[in-house]
């Protein structure tokens, strides 16, 4: 993914240990025949399917995968994220798409987006994040 303000990159794959690794790059100078530079790169034991620049918080990124839409927040130059709870810890989350129930068992979240109306300048109350699921479900989020 590339930032909205198209200074960063964002990039997903897998390491030498086959763990999920992401590398956030500075591009901001390749329009001036310059080189890309990475600020950051994480590994995580999370999979991770698709991969997002917050549209609400400049300086975080938000993934999704198997069992798991995780928050990342850019601070010296290291990537720190943090689980969105789904449902409570003792039951697994369950959602609807068009009157048929999603299946029990792991969610595969496959992608994310935001609610689109005014992004950055939203209102707190008015921020929403949308997770898809393989089963074809979606599940709203509450981004505050």
């Amino acid at each position: 993914d590339i930032s909205q303000d198209g200074r960063a990159l964002i990039g997903v794959g897998l390491d030498a240990q086959a763990k999920q690794l992401m590398v956030l790059w500075d591009i901001s100078q390749l329009r001036f025949g310059g080189k890309p530079e990475v600020v950051a790169r994480h590994t995580t034991e999370y999979n991770i399917k698709a991969v997002r620049f917050s549209e609400y918080e400049e300086d975080q990124i938000v993934t999704c995968g198997r069992d798991s839409v995780r928050v990342y927040r850019l601070k010296a130059q290291q990537l720190r994220g943090v689980s969105v709870r789904l449902g409570p810890p003792d039951r697994k989350t369950t959602a609807s798409a068009g009157g048929i129930s999603a299946a029990l068992g792991p969610n595969i979240f496959t992608d994310i987006a935001f609610e689109h109306t005014a992004g950055r300048y939203a209102p707190e109350e008015q921020r929403f994040l949308y997770a898809a699921s393989a089963s074809g479900a979606v599940f709203e989020i509450d981004y505050n």
